[in-house]
């Protein structure tokens, strides 16, 4: 997420809490920052459904990985290869 995306999404959680009329708010906060760097994406959504992910949280995932690619260098080392 960029920073005006952080910024934003900050300020519409704090608009909600301000306009609540609640004693309590709970707030869940996830950073999934290079959470999908090591995994293959299609066992990672294939593992969900197996598993019985909501479809709430398969779009997520979904939606996250949308567009996205993996770059993968190699560079060889003098006597290794």
């Amino acid at each position: 997420m960029g920073s005006k995306q952080t910024i934003s999404a900050i300020r519409s959680a704090y608009d909600k809490v301000d306009e609540s009329n609640s004693r309590h708010i709970f707030g869940t906060f996830l950073d999934i920052t290079g959470a999908f760097d090591n995994v293959k994406w299609s066992s990672l959504l294939s593992q969900m459904d197996i598993l019985g992910a909501s479809l709430g949280t398969s779009r997520i995932v979904k939606s996250y990985l949308h567009n996205r690619w993996a770059d993968l260098r190699l560079e060889a080392v003098l006597g290794l290869i």
